[in-house]
């Protein structure tokens, strides 16, 4: 029993870190961001961000 139990949390953990990981592409990152002139854009190559405070969604309106 104890493989058994040592498969079914390595299964558990790789769900929870695919589940953290869906969350945090939903929150938006530079690919995606209507605010293409912020200043903290990444160059081409470099890593985007995600959950970035002046991320604005395709779907916002700008006032």
């Amino acid at each position: 029993m104890d493989r058994l139990n040592k498969v079914m949390s390595d299964v558990a953990y790789i769900l929870d870190n695919l589940i953290l990981l869906q969350q945090i592409q939903q929150t938006g990152d530079c690919n995606n961001c209507k605010n293409r002139d912020c200043g903290y854009m990444p160059k081409a190559g470099q890593m985007v961000r995600y959950n970035c405070p002046f991320y604005k969604a395709e779907s916002e309106d700008t006032e």
